[in-house]
């Protein structure tokens, strides 16, 4: 026992006062353990103001994205609106009979067409042996090409003009 005594009474004349010594761990573990208590209450505030900025950040994009689908919404009524008018405007014009400047235009048109009809014609059948002769090594005759241009048409070309609505009643 007297082992163990003796180590106190070291350590006592070594330091000076081994109960001063326990006196200024225990104030600096109490400081410690104060410390302590302030960060926990820090993180705990920090954690409390991170939940709460994140539920606010949250509830501002739902109110955004409702904002956003109202206007998508509406934006897509109008175009319905628009594409609606716009059918019943093709509509009524569809039904109207066309006027007289289209008319004229497009008999001028017509006219057109049977009048260079030949001439078109005639240009083909001046192209078509310069073809074959350099195809075939026979001389052809703008007789014989014509035949053959003939032959390959069969039966006369005629163009339709275009039908015309009925109007409904």
């Amino acid at each position: 026992m007297k082992a163990h005594f003796g180590a106190e009474e070291e350590l006592l004349r070594h330091d000076g006062s081994y109960l001063g010594r326990v006196a200024e761990w225990t104030d600096r573990e109490m400081q410690l353990a104060r410390l302590h208590e302030e960060i926990l209450a820090r993180r705990e505030m920090n954690l409390s103001y991170s939940i709460a900025y994140i539920q606010s950040q949250r509830d501002r994009r739902k109110r955004e994205d409702l904002v956003d689908v109202d206007k998508a919404r509406q934006r897509n009524d109008k175009y319905l609106q628009d594409i609606v008018a716009k059918r019943n405007e093709l509509h009524n014009e569809s039904c109207n009979p066309p006027s007289p400047r289209l008319t004229t235009l497009q008999s001028n048109y017509w006219a057109m067409v049977k009048n260079m009809r030949p001439l078109w014609e005639r240009s083909l059948e001046e192209t078509i042996p310069l073809t074959n002769r350099s195809v075939s090594h026979k001389s052809v005759t703008i007789q014989e090409s014509r035949s053959a241009i003939k032959g390959r048409q069969g039966s006369k070309v005629t163009i339709q003009k275009p039908k015309r609505k009925s109007k409904r009643t």
